[in-house]
């Protein structure tokens, strides 16, 4: 099974230096410290429940996660939000009610002091979708003053300047498309507006007006957005993770930026320990810069091991293994790559259980 998963993962095929000993004696010759790795991760692997072969796998060699990290991070993966078709049907059928108690229901557990749950993002985060549109639309018009109507509709139109902007650098995007992104946070911003004047704890209006802020260049936004966000809920990982991304040299931030914020996050792991993966993103993100460059070398290995060692995060993962496979350099280690492959494809085998 242990081969398989990886094979599975893996875009090209082994090598054939892995493949022979894999068939052969799978770890006869694997060197320290990835043959132990190996060994507790086949045990792992014979665990046949989703939820409990993620609690069992083995910590990276080196890794520097915070107590209860590994749990949150395989319990948030088995998060299942209600699906808009559901959030649909109860429109329908006039229970709008069990809707808003339902999300009344995830404020409340987003706030919890300990193991807080991320289930209301991910509700939320399915609105940004094309498909979006009319039902985002016909629940604020069933309910002009919801604030989670409201802030529905608003990622519908946030999620709509994103595409319209599409995925290219912005020297590489035309300043039509540039436009549109703006005309649709236009219709976003209002609503967001409103949700936060009738809901002013309500933490997810406040992260698409600090979304919407550093995509569209709006600074003084951008710092009032994260000002409340963060006296609401300084640990919310959502947060977090935008915080994160607008502090990245692509959006014109930096990385010493990055680092400090890191800091500030630190102090909240005792509670919220999730927040080790944003803690990581320096790392991660100078590294997936440097393979986006074409880099693959010490620089990027060095960087993207301090990343997937400091806090669980699949992409930072994903482009450690890359890095690994395929440098040009010393930092080739096929092994390596190998045990973060396998580390990487732990949490998303739970999500598709779950699922």
């Amino acid at each position: 099974m242990l081969l398989s998963v990886c094979l599975g993962l893996h875009a090209q095929p082994l090598p054939a230096s892995v493949r022979g000993q894999v068939e052969a004696d799978p770890f006869k010759n694997v060197p320290a410290p990835w043959r132990e790795y190996l060994l507790q991760a086949r045990r792992a692997e014979d665990i046949a429940d989703p939820l409990q072969r993620c609690l069992a796998y083995p910590d990276l060699p080196g890794n520097r996660w915070p107590p209860g990290h590994a749990r949150a991070h395989c319990l948030d993966h088995t998060v299942q939000a209600m699906s808009m078709e559901d959030a649909r049907k109860l429109l329908e059928t006039g229970r709008v009610g069990e809707l808003e108690a339902y999300l009344r229901r995830l404020e409340a557990e987003h706030a919890r002091p300990i193991d807080p749950s991320e289930e209301l993002h991910y509700f939320f985060e399915q609105f940004e979708s094309e498909d979006a549109d009319e039902f985002t639309a016909a629940w604020l018009a069933a309910q002009p003053d919801s604030p989670y109507a409201l802030t529905a509709r608003a990622h519908f139109h946030s999620g709509a300047a994103m595409r319209a902007r599409g995925g290219a650098w912005a020297w590489k995007t035309p300043p039509e498309a540039m436009r549109r992104m703006t005309a649709e946070y236009d219709l976003a911003l209002p609503l967001y507006r409103k949700a936060v004047r009738l809901a002013p704890r309500f933490v997810e209006p406040w992260d698409g007006m600090l979304e919407l802020a550093y995509r569209d260049s709006r600074e003084e936004l951008e710092k009032e957005a994260f000002k409340a966000a963060s006296a609401i809920e300084p640990g919310c990982r959502n947060l977090a993770k935008i915080r994160m991304a607008s502090l990245e040299p692509r959006w014109g931030g930096s990385y010493e930026a990055m680092l400090a914020y890191a800091e500030q996050l630190k102090p909240l792991l005792a509670t919220r320990p999730l927040l080790a993966s944003q803690i990581a993103a320096p790392f991660g993100d100078r590294g997936n810069m440097l393979i986006s460059s074409k880099e693959l070398g010490r620089e990027a290995m060095d960087v993207l091991d301090v990343a997937v060692r400091t806090g669980s995060n699949e992409d930072y993962l994903e482009d450690a293994a890359n890095v690994a496979f395929n440098a040009e350099d010393g930092a080739r280690d096929e092994w390596k790559a190998l045990g973060y492959l396998l580390q990487g494809s732990i949490a998303s085998g739970v999500e598709r259980a779950a699922g």
